[in-house]
């Protein structure tokens, strides 16, 4: 079991990190942005609406709602995504932050894709939402240096130092 103040934290590292990507990706071209790196990988656009899209569809299941999951191609350019992105993280950081020992045990009901029902507490779905950033994040900054030479840190270690 995971407590409230370790989720709070891990979200914080969440979003710090997305911002180091950030910064990194406003000193490179949108041509370079949505360029696809081949080998199946896609382009860092991609694996960013990826990431995104499922913190996205993780927040809307936590309300009880049901989205569709993002497409890449209405995400033109980088602008689009961070515009998206900062009221989701907004939103996201309110509402884990407004939580309590007693809310993350509570079980929510959703639909997969496939329309298949599963019931999980919230934390797990949180501790999901965070690695599942974590991983792909990887991807990106593997896009990064094969686009630039140039990844930004997104250590935990390093954002436990800042």
């Amino acid at each position: 079991m995971y407590s409230i103040d370790l989720i709070q934290t891990l979200f914080k590292y969440n979003y710090w990190s997305i911002d180091q990507i950030r910064n990194t990706l406003e000193k490179m071209s949108e041509e370079d942005f949505v360029r696809d790196m081949g080998d199946g990988v896609g382009s860092i656009r991609d694996k960013l609406v990826h990431i995104y899209g499922a913190e996205k569809i993780w927040y809307e299941r936590i309300q009880g709602n049901m989205i569709s999951f993002p497409k890449n191609e209405e995400y033109s350019n980088q602008e689009s995504i961070w515009s998206d992105w900062d009221v989701l993280r907004k939103n996201f950081l309110n509402l884990v932050s407004g939580m309590n020992e007693d809310d993350i045990q509570k079980k929510i009901t959703y639909k997969n894709f496939k329309g298949e029902p599963f019931q999980q507490p919230i934390w797990e779905i949180l501790i999901h939402v965070t690695n599942h950033g974590t991983y792909h994040r990887g991807q990106v900054g593997s896009l990064i240096r094969r686009a630039t030479g140039k990844p930004p840190v997104t250590d935990l270690a390093v954002f436990f130092r800042e």
